[in-house]
């Protein structure tokens, strides 16, 4: 029941769905952020070891505990 990420959606190069998906969050909130829309042209793949830099590794610790 969970609709698909923006940021993901954005990534395929879906931004209709993605930007509709947006509109109804917002619609769903009185708190509104602007948003600057920025595709970025990059298919460049992430690492598994970038979850545990240390950045992302308590996140990655708590989300896997």
């Amino acid at each position: 029941m969970l609709r698909e990420s923006p940021r993901w959606l954005i990534s395929k190069g879906r931004l209709d769905e993605a930007d509709r998906i947006i509109e109804e969050i917002e619609a769903s909130t009185d708190k509104r952020m602007p948003v600057a829309k920025q595709v970025s042209s990059s298919t460049e793949k992430g690492d598994w070891k970038e979850l545990f830099s240390t950045f992302y590794r308590k996140r990655t610790l708590i989300v896997w505990g």
